[in-house]
């Protein structure tokens, strides 16, 4: 009885029998784990080469964006100044209105 303070022999079997069916469903699963059937593993190939595959794509993609990141850098440097002769002609007005 619940009176006296002890669970009773139904709740106890009810989580006897939830542990039963924890362990058993857990058990049944490892099996499925180990054996997995010939139509798991096509899917898993399947799946596993098609993920090969978008990971070349992205590999390519990303040296595609890499080598028109280099080009438009390449430009954009080819297109500034020469610093190294702004710098001597700097240096050079600057001798010029030192000399009296």
């Amino acid at each position: 009885s619940l009176s006296d303070g002890q669970p009773s022999q139904t709740v106890v079997s009810a989580k006897e029998s939830a542990a039963s069916n924890t362990s058993i469903r857990a058990k049944n699963q490892e099996c499925r784990e180990e054996v997995p059937t010939e139509e798991e593993q096509n899917t898993s190939g399947t799946v596993k080469k098609m993920l090969e595959d978008e990971m070349w794509k992205l590999v390519q993609l990303q040296q595609i964006n890499f080598m028109s990141l280099m080009q438009i850098v390449q430009s954009s440097f080819a297109n500034l100044p020469n610093v190294q002769q702004i710098l001597e002609q700097h240096q050079s007005i600057q001798l010029d209105n030192r000399q009296p």
